[in-house]
Order: structure tokens, then C-alpha cells, then sequence
């Protein structure tokens, strides 16, 4: 309920604050979290994990993570095709856009892009 909304945004801005100090490592663990929750407490394939997702796929380009990078655009883009909800089909494709633009980055710096990402894009 609202508690729980109450310590999602708590999560997320202690999240923030771990970030403005550097503190990635930390701040990758609080989305752990928060993509635990959320998947518990709505579905695998809700807007609010692609949100997590998008946040967490960031963080770990920043600390040159590319395997963890990598699995969250993966499970983004597998939130953007399981979702059907019309009403969030802009947010997908925003949220989709930056997996894109980190996927330019993955090639960049010479890391595989799997080509099972290439199948999960494709609408069907």
C-alpha cells in the first residue's frame, strides 16, 4: 500500500544521495532492492522495474560493469514487449532509447552486445 510507495521513494533518494557521493556500489545495491520489491509487489514486467532497470543499466556503465549493463537493458527491453498497457507505450519507448543509446556505448567499448537483444526489440 502506501507505506510501501512511502519506502520505495525513500529507496530511490537514498539511492540518489549514495550517487552524488560516488558511492555506486551502494547505490547498485539499493535498486537491487528496490527491483526485489517491486517484482514481488507488482509483476516482473511492471513500468516501475523498467524505471529500476534503466537507472541500474546507468550506474553500471559508470563503474564499467558491462555484464550487469547488459542484463538490465536485456530485462528492459523484455519489460518493454511482455508490457501491453497502451497508456505506457511513450515511457517504453523513452525508457527503451536510452537502452539504445548504452547498447552504442557497450559496442564503443568493444563489449558484445548479445544477439538475443536484437530479438527482444522487434515488436510482434
Amino acid at each position: 500500500g502506501n507505506s510501501d510507495k512511502i519506502t520505495f521513494k525513500t529507496m530511490s533518494h537514498l539511492a540518489l544521495a549514495n550517487l552524488q557521493v560516488g558511492l555506486r556500489k551502494n547505490a547498485i545495491q539499493l535498486y537491487k532492492r528496490m527491483l526485489q520489491v517491486q517484482t514481488t509487489n507488482c509483476c516482473e514486467h511492471h513500468i516501475e522495474v523498467a524505471r529500476v532497470l534503466v537507472k541500474m543499466c546507468l550506474v553500471y556503465m559508470e563503474e564499467h560493469d558491462f555484464d550487469g549493463a547488459t542484463e538490465s537493458i536485456y530485462r528492459l527491453y523484455e519489460c518493454q514487449q511482455k508490457n501491453k498497457d497502451p497508456g505506457l507505450a511513450e515511457e517504453f519507448r523513452y525508457l527503451s532509447s536510452i537502452g539504445k543509446g548504452v547498447e552504442k556505448k557497450l559496442k564503443k567499448f568493444k563489449q558484445p552486445v548479445p544477439p538475443s537483444f536484437e530479438a527482444v526489440q522487434k515488436p510482434s
